[in-house]
């Protein structure tokens, strides 16, 4: 409904828009096709019984990445946040619940930050002493304290007033849920005002 109005709005007052307002629509367009695709998917690996190897695929992590940009293009923007990203691996995992984590992490990233500040993240990787790859997330945020690092992968939890960081409390629990699902793990290491490492660990394709 979403894509049909505005493409709707663009046919009828096509000639009243400047070219801002036409790249405007098409971003959403292109976002609303994007989400109807990724609540599609992501409906599907949430049925999925108990996940095999015939489930998994190799799944590269730069196009994971690009697309993630891609859909979180407005935010980046708007809070001019500078994002650097190493050239990764692939993994062994399913493409969509992958991307919903790196997606929940990084939107934590910008938004969890001092007022002013520019959000700096930088993703890397590590091949651990197991043979798995670690993806790390890093920012300069707000951190997290040591007593509360466990606690922000419960279900709807926050640690920071609604009015002052806007979300739902369920990112990082869902993000957990789904590496779990996958066979890895993700985990944290953060100060207060010192930023944050979210670590995500893949076994190797």
């Amino acid at each position: 409904m979403i894509t049909g109005f505005l493409q709707l709005l663009e046919k009828k007052y096509s000639d009243k828009l400047d070219e801002k307002g036409k790249e405007y629509i098409h971003y959403a367009v292109e976002g609303s096709a994007r989400m109807k695709s990724m609540i599609k998917d992501m409906l599907d690996f949430s049925r999925a019984g108990k996940l095999g190897p015939k489930d998994f695929e190799s799944v590269d992590l730069n196009e994971v990445m690009d697309d993630v940009l891609l859909g979180l293009k407005r935010i980046i923007d708007e809070k001019h946040a500078l994002i650097e990203v190493e050239k990764l691996p692939n993994v062994t995992g399913i493409n969509v619940p992958i991307r919903q984590v790196f997606q929940n992490i990084i939107t934590n990233a910008i938004i969890y930050q001092p007022e002013g500040q520019q959000p700096k993240i930088r993703v890397t990787w590590v091949k651990s002493a197991d043979d798995t790859f670690v993806i790390q997330i890093s920012d300069n945020g707000i951190g997290i304290p040591a007593d509360k690092q466990k606690k922000i992968f419960e279900l709807f939890t926050r640690l920071q007033p609604k009015d002052q960081y806007p979300g739902s409390g369920i990112g990082l629990s869902i993000s957990r849920k789904m590496m779990e699902r996958m066979h890895g793990a993700i985990d944290v290491q953060s100060s207060p005002g010192q930023g944050s490492q979210f670590s995500l660990h893949f076994k190797k394709y």
